[in-house]
């Protein structure tokens, strides 16, 4: 089809029994009743229908006298109306300029709306002329429109904090710079062996004294000089060193 023969909205809207002051009016009393209905959707709820004949009834002529399956369809079809908008609402490619109530739209994606749904012509010359209400109505936290561009500038500096040091200056005569001194000791990974009631656990430490030897080979605290064979009584323990 071609987007030139779609008819006016009107052709999609109304008929001889209903009109667009007939529709706000309906709304109307929906609305009303809204936060009564908790068993049913308000479009659904008997006492509403009724209520809505009789006060429709007053607003025509004797010979455009509705009848309650009229009511109920009506309302039917006002919430088929915002299932429809609110489709086309989150289709990609579609935005809804709510100024102008029109539905602005490549060709391409309105050919696939209209053909996803037919009755999406009514709203190709102006959008939902009762959006106010029908999002009131029947929920508007569904619908998604397009916002003004927001502009969100992300600095990639981070503000300074705390004091500069300039390594690369010398340091005056005047000023006394003291650091500790350090002690040349060498660090090693040893086995504490403690009683038969306390647990075993490998911790970092300083040497400080003998490693405790598991094995039953006698201890000599005396270093063997290099370059020279230990004497007989005496054991490396190299089986127990932390060095191997």
């Amino acid at each position: 089809m071609k987007l030139s023969e779609i008819l006016d909205q009107t052709y999609f809207f109304y008929d001889l029994k209903w009109n667009a002051t007939m529709d706000a009016k309906l709304l109307d009393i929906m609305l009303a009743h809204k936060d009564e209905c908790f068993m049913a959707p308000v479009h659904k709820s008997p006492h509403v229908h009724i209520e809505a004949l009789t006060t429709l009834n007053n607003l025509g002529k004797p010979d455009k006298e509705l009848h309650l399956m009229d009511v109920e369809d009506r309302a039917e079809f006002l919430h088929g109306r915002f299932l429809c908008f609110k489709t086309i609402m989150n289709t990609p490619g579609a935005h809804w300029d709510q100024h102008t109530n029109c539905i602005i739209a490549a060709e391409k994606v309105w050919l696939k709306m209209i053909k996803d749904n037919n009755f999406a012509q009514a709203y190709y010359y102006s959008g939902e002329p009762e959006h106010r209400k029908m999002f009131n109505l029947f929920g508007s936290d569904e619908i998604k429109t397009e916002l003004s561009h927001t502009v969100i500038l992300i600095s990639d500096t981070v503000p300074e904090q705390g004091k500069t040091i300039d390594l690369t200056q010398e340091v005056s005569s005047d000023d006394d710079v003291t650091s500790p001194s350090l002690v040349n000791v060498r660090k090693m990974r040893k086995k504490l062996t403690f009683g038969d009631n306390d647990a075993e656990s490998t911790a970092l430490g300083y040497e400080t004294s003998p490693s405790r030897c598991e094995c039953q080979c006698p201890q000599n605290n005396t270093p063997p000089t290099k370059g020279k064979n230990v004497e007989a009584g005496g054991s490396s323990c190299a089986s127990c060193s932390p060095f191997k």
